[in-house]
């Protein structure tokens, strides 16, 4: 019995020699990879407006020059760099990300063959205009969530647009349309185009932003939490002076940590406003139109937003 423990001990260890030798040989058999050395802008520098992305491949023998090569600032948007010899290069716009420490990332084909270097983006704010409150014949409107859309950008001149009709309106089809002519609407750096929602209860409206579906609660607090959950925006809408709608505007921590808005467009709405915030919530003021007709953004009244 002894002996055959022997045989077996020497086995397993003949055989784990075999996987370290096979496992070194591999290693030894990958064909050397290209590195990359971000050269401008200097890891840790301050970037603004349109910045050039200057990278310099290191290509040893027997490996492969990257046959791709894109650039970011902390996700989207990418841009593709051009190469003259080794020297890769391309304009980024820093403009399309938050000001702020922010990741450059440089990808290739080669999923090894990649760099990243920290910058602090730092440009000067500025106002966009928006409309994020208005209707289509998909609940009490008028028109085609296309219609809205293109109106708001091509004729409102807005930079900023989302479309909410009534949740309880819609059926599965006009939801997944309307998701889909926000997604052909969108171009970044020109027009953002916003999914919403209103939530419409004699307790009060609410406009919902970005929701991943158009399927909510209809008690409050449930609406409040499930909000929270889905970690998405809400805006109290035309409040009146506070002391009726959305419960007297009474005071809910799950809520606000999902409410961030309401409109407030004249001295009444106003009234509402001071008054949400001695009862402790933490909101901006926001000027959409609720239009109900075919003149999306173009009513009067909008809400600037600092980015």
């Amino acid at each position: 019995m002894k002996n055959h423990f022997t045989v077996l001990a020497v086995a397993l260890t003949v055989g784990a020699v075999f996987v370290r030798l096979e496992t070194a040989l591999a290693e030894e058999a990958q064909p050397p990879l290209a590195k990359l050395t971000i050269v401008q802008p200097k890891a840790g520098s301050v970037v603004s407006g349109e910045t050039a992305i200057v990278v310099e491949a290191e290509v040893p023998t027997g490996a492969a020059m990257p046959a791709r090569m894109l650039a970011s600032l902390g996700g989207v948007p990418w841009v593709e760099l051009k190469n003259d010899g080794n020297i890769w290069q391309a304009k980024l716009d820093s403009t399309l990300v938050p000001n702020g420490s922010q990741l450059l990332k440089v990808v290739t084909n080669n999923r090894k063959v990649q760099a990243s270097c920290p910058v602090n983006v730092d440009n000067p704010l500025r106002c966009w205009f928006a409309d994020l409150h208005s209707h289509t014949s998909y609940s009490d409107g008028t028109y085609l969530p296309q219609d809205a859309y293109t109106y708001a950008r091509n004729v409102a001149k807005l930079d900023v647009f989302a479309l909410t009709d009534h949740l309880e309106s819609l059926d599965a089809n006009e939801w997944l349309d309307i998701r889909e002519t926000v997604w052909k609407a969108n171009d970044p750096g020109t027009f953002v185009a916003i999914v919403g929602l209103e939530w419409t209860k004699a307790w009060g409206h609410l406009c919902i932003y970005d929701p991943p579906t158009y399927r909510w609660p209809a008690d409050p607090q449930a609406f409040y939490q499930a909000a929270v959950d889905a970690n998405v925006v809400l805006k109290f809408n035309h409040p009146g002076d506070g002391t009726k709608d959305h419960g007297g505007l009474a005071y809910s921590e799950v809520g606000d940590k999902a409410v961030q808005l309401m409109e407030v467009r004249n001295p009444v709405e106003e009234q509402a406003f001071q008054r949400a915030l001695r009862l402790g919530w933490h909101i901006a003021p926001e000027g959409s139109t609720d239009t109900h007709s075919p003149n999306w953004g173009n009513t009067g009244t909008w809400t600037g937003i600092w980015a």
